[in-house]
């Protein structure tokens, strides 16, 4: 039988960085936001990574969102609607792939998942795979 991870629980200013994360904002504008050193910022971020046993930004979006007494801001699903390919990649991105494990799945070229994430992060209104993939989730899809 599996043994189960015991995870930490996150301080306050953890939980804020988390959130601010999954709202799809970079490292520098949270910084900026809590006037605190981007280095710093890093250093939180990692020490919620384990913590929580997620790898990167997009796992951690992801765990945020399946977790909803983190949240502290819902963000609404954009009205536009995603080209069946494009959708395939948002799902494969709110999964925590990169671009060349979403290539491999889906039988295209990384140049073109590249494409099509410039018009899936215009739809989810973030400049982020993690914004992307709070967004993608927050709408049900995954």
């Amino acid at each position: 039988m599996p043994v189960q991870k015991q995870l930490l629980p996150l301080t306050k200013n953890e939980s804020h960085i988390a959130d601010l994360i999954y709202i799809g904002m970079k490292i520098s504008d949270i910084a900026a936001e809590l006037e605190r050193n981007p280095q710093t910022i890093k250093n939180t971020l990692h020490n919620v990574y384990l913590k929580i046993g997620v790898r990167n930004r997009t796992e951690l979006t992801v765990w945020v969102a399946r977790h909803p007494a983190m949240r502290k801001q819902g963000l609404s699903p954009p009205p536009q609607p995603l080209s069946p390919r494009q959708f395939q990649v948002a799902r494969e991105v709110s999964r925590g792939k990169s671009n060349k494990e979403i290539a491999a799945s889906l039988g295209i070229t990384v140049q073109t998942v590249k494409n099509h994430m410039v018009s899936i992060m215009d739809w989810a209104g973030s400049d982020t795979r993690g914004g992307v993939a709070s967004c993608f989730i927050e709408a049900g899809f995954v």
